[in-house]
């Protein structure tokens, strides 16, 4: 339970309450820290979609189109199943019929945002994308960009770095400082090769 929570129910009750005995009243109590993670997460995702965009038009790739939270393609359970994973962005190659799909992670210096980024290791996901994406086998799907604590703190880069670094997965994610041109080059080095 956080110091506020405990303090509260402490003064009302003259008890201190553990957060797995806490009521529901006093939950409602808590800070909700997940909205706002969720809002600067939403603005990360958005500034992405915009410089990805931007590149395209200033470098005449009219033939590359972003998609912005996927959900219009199948979820990636399957065409039947109502839940599933729905990536952030997907960059498609009209020319080749390509397409790779995007998770955007944000967060301070503390967290587990790239814990959750790994499900897309998971080996039905990578069929299903593959399968969804027109990806060639000796190819990943997924690729992750990872934004401000957790791309400048050393524990965090340490431990992306080396999860992420796996023969297929290599060179698929960015720490990004949210500069233009660090984007252009990991997708003119990194994506490219495999929508083309």
């Amino acid at each position: 339970m956080c110091a506020a929570g405990s303090n509260v129910h402490s003064q009302l009750t003259g008890k201190h309450m553990h957060l797995s005995n806490q009521p529901r009243e006093f939950l409602s109590l808590r800070n909700n820290w997940q909205a706002e993670a969720n809002q600067r997460g939403r603005t990360s995702e958005s500034k992405f979609d915009d410089v990805m965009s931007q590149i395209f038009a200033a470098e005449g790739f009219d033939y590359y189109v972003l998609h912005r939270k996927v959900r219009h393609l199948k979820r990636l359970y399957g065409p039947h199943n109502r839940w599933g994973v729905v990536p952030d962005s997907a960059v498609e190659n009209t020319r080749t019929k390509r397409t790779v799909f995007v998770e955007v992670k944000r967060q301070r210096a503390r967290g587990n945002a790239h814990e959750r980024a790994c499900k897309f290791f998971a080996p039905g996901l990578v069929t299903k994308a593959r399968e969804i994406g027109n990806i060639r086998p000796e190819h990943y799907p997924f690729f992750w960009i990872f934004t401000n604590g957790m791309a400048e703190d050393e524990k965090y880069r340490s431990a992306i770095s080396f999860w992420f670094n796996s023969p297929k997965s290599k060179n698929h994610y960015l720490l990004w400082n949210k500069t233009p041109l660090q984007l252009l080059d990991f997708f003119q080095n990194s994506m490219r090769p495999v929508l083309d």
